[in-house]
């Protein structure tokens, strides 16, 4: 089979990842939004957990003075030392996760959003080199079955196929947020040389 025949199936899939501007834009702001509520959330929770760990501070500086006054035995001592510590534990994991926020995340995808919407564009421009890294990049699987090609493609570029307006969006998002987050984060952290500098200008 001709190279330029499965190249124009390669192309295909590329134009079929095209996202108008104007929606482009709508689906950034979209994310842009959520994303400052989803702040909001982490810096109240934040706040409320650092404020149990204070008075946790304290109930086992209370909790100590109980056992040298000889006002509670060492057992009893024990077991509430024991679940105080359990919950402080708890706390800093939550904190840790809450710090994280979903900051890496958004950058993420959003680079990613705004790559597969550019996709076809930068495919054009590159080099052969170019192109096999974008390929290897954007596609997971890619074979061919007699003159088809069969595809698979990484998330979320799985998803943005024929993303024709901005209704698709709203579940486009909850779907990578709850499923697909550290999928999504590692791909963008590999992200060729080409994307890499093609969005850093465009940033």
């Amino acid at each position: 089979i001709p190279e330029s025949k499965v190249m124009s199936q390669v192309e295909d899939v590329f134009k079929s990842m095209q996202i108008p501007s104007e929606v482009l834009e709508s689906a950034l702001e979209h994310l842009r939004e959520a994303h400052e509520v989803e702040k909001s959330f982490h810096t109240e929770a934040i706040t409320r957990l650092h404020r149990e760990s204070e008075d946790l501070s304290d109930r086992l500086d209370k909790l100590t003075d109980l056992l040298l006054e000889s006002s509670i035995n060492k057992d009893l001592y024990s077991k509430k030392h024991q679940d105080i510590t359990h919950r402080q534990h708890a706390i800093s994991r939550e904190l840790e996760q809450h710090h994280d926020g979903n900051g890496e995340f958004k950058t993420a995808l959003s680079t990613l959003v705004t790559v597969a919407g550019k996709a076809w564009e930068i495919f054009k421009s590159s080099t052969t080199d170019e192109k096999r890294q974008l390929i290897g990049y954007i596609f997971s699987n890619l074979e061919l079955k007699g003159d088809k090609l069969q595809y698979t493609l990484h998330a979320p570029f799985d998803l943005l196929v024929n993303i024709e307006d901005c209704q698709n969006w709203h579940p486009l998002f909850d779907t990578v947020r709850t499923k697909r987050s550290m999928a999504i984060i590692t791909l963008y952290n590999r992200m060729p040389s080409k994307l890499l500098n093609t969005m850093t200008l465009q940033s």
